[in-house]
């Protein structure tokens, strides 16, 4: 599941940025930070739910 979602992070700043021309620490792209920062906490959260209940 992590590798699914690191993948998934590295499609979203590939396609919301042109990467290999330009950096993504500019003003514009804060949107791909709230979405990194909110998937990140999803995948905490859903590995800290399982292993509690394993």
């Amino acid at each position: 599941m992590t590798t699914i979602w690191i993948l998934g992070v590295v499609l979203l700043v590939i396609s919301m940025t042109n990467l290999f021309k330009e950096s993504i620490f500019q003003g514009k792209y804060v949107l791909i930070y709230f979405l990194l920062i909110g998937s990140m906490v999803a995948i905490v959260r859903l590995y800290r739910n399982y292993y509690k209940n394993a």
